[in-house]
């Protein structure tokens, strides 16, 4: 199978500014040491390892596996999107990861899996695709919301094939399983799992983690993007209104311009322009330390159970510690809607960290958005294109 995703992994947040030099040529940057490519992969695993109770070498069998199984699904989803579900890791580290396909896995699937580096699983017989089932979860958490429910969480499970809803009860609505799913789509008579929770403990995280930005409140910057027509500039979280200054150590504050929001059906995400700057393909992979940007993630390479780094500046260390749970919510708070977002298994971030970037060695996978159901959330890189019409710059 050809290589699409290389063994190179990646980091956190942020990002880095350098005096925009002539013909657009980007000048060497003074700033934390710039980490290799190994020297990247190789601090992830060591923080990784020390979260989950596992040796280096378990560290590395795992993300082996990731990265294996990863390939195998970016192509699989491409070639027969109608039969992709998602992919799983094993709990045990190194062990076989798993492929989900809806219905008979094709000839040809079999054969891609039995090509990958290391020994696949195939689940398949599943009931829906990830684009059926996140059709499932949309429509689902709309009737919802029709019926009056204003803070809620839909998600896919792809190791399951069913949409879970998580629902936080109010006095004037029903909070009875039995009575909201009479009143549901004939559909959701199956594949469909409702629970009544007191709070739903979702919420946005402002201020800063990579670089600081600011206006009428604070978050951190996430990823430098380019437009098709070669405009550059830098991400936030999409809530994060009235940012006009971004703060790079060593140089000080920068002004910003406001370019284009988006939030809903492809997460939460703006950016901006800093005249005068040059926004290379680095990101702070913790305060002392920067990163070239190498790759970004696929959407449908997002592998339950993988690992994935997150830096913020508010608690200003780098956080390995947390996992992949679902591939695709949806979270409404207080009746706003933002679709696609990742759920991690834990929160690890805090108030500041919206707009920072999750990644791994030095692949980008997504901008923070904040906290629901108790779990960190963010906007896949993957989707920007779609959201904004920006793309991460990666080198």
């Amino acid at each position: 199978m050809t290589k699409t995703r290389a063994l190179i992994a990646l980091a956190s947040s942020a990002l880095l500014l350098a005096p925009a030099a002539a013909a657009n040529a980007e000048a060497p940057e003074a700033g934390p040491y710039l980490q290799t490519a190994d020297e990247a992969l190789a601090q992830d695993l060591t923080l990784i390892a020390a979260a989950q109770g596992w040796t280096y070498a378990e560290a590395l069998a795992q993300h082996k596996a990731a990265e294996a199984i990863g390939d195998l699904a970016v192509e699989v989803a491409a070639a027969y999107p109608d039969a992709f579900v998602g992919s799983a890791l094993s709990t045990e580290p190194g062990g076989t990861p798993t492929l989900y396909i809806k219905g008979t896995a094709a000839p040809a699937i079999n054969a891609l899996a039995a090509s990958a580096e290391v020994a696949v699983r195939i689940a398949d017989d599943q009931p829906y695709s990830f684009v059926e089932l996140e059709a499932r979860s949309a429509k689902l958490h709309a009737e919802l919301i029709g019926m009056g429910y204003d803070t809620l969480m839909t998600a896919v499970d792809i190791t399951s094939g069913t949409v879970e809803a998580e629902i936080e009860t109010t006095t004037e609505l029903s909070s009875s399983r039995t009575s909201v799913r009479a009143a549901l789509s004939e559909e959701f008579d199956e594949g469909v799992e409702l629970n009544f929770i007191d709070s739903l403990d979702a919420g946005l995280e402002y201020a800063f983690g990579g670089a600081r930005v600011n206006g009428d409140g604070s978050c951190t910057s996430g990823w430098t993007v380019i437009t098709p027509r070669g405009a550059q500039g830098v991400t936030t979280a999409g809530h994060c209104d009235g940012m006009t200054r971004i703060y790079e150590d060593g140089t000080g504050w920068h002004a910003m311009d406001y370019r284009a929001q988006h939030r809903g059906q492809w997460g939460d995400v703006e950016w901006h322009s800093v005249p005068g700057q040059s926004t290379p393909a680095r990101f702070y992979a913790n305060a002392s330390t920067r990163r070239t940007t190498s790759s970004i993630e696929p959407a449908s390479g997002l592998t339950t159970g993988e690992s994935i780094c997150v830096y913020g500046r508010s608690t200003n260390e780098r956080d390995c510690s947390a996992l992949l749970l679902r591939p695709s919510i949806r979270c409404t708070i207080d009746g706003v809607s933002t679709d696609r977002l990742v759920q991690m298994n834990k929160h690890v971030t805090t108030d500041g960290d919206s707009g920072g970037g999750w990644s791994h060695g030095n692949r980008a996978y997504g901008g923070h958005v904040g906290h629901c159901s108790g779990d960190s959330v963010f906007t896949p890189v993957a989707y920007f294109p779609n959201a904004l019409g920006v793309s991460v710059r990666t080198a």
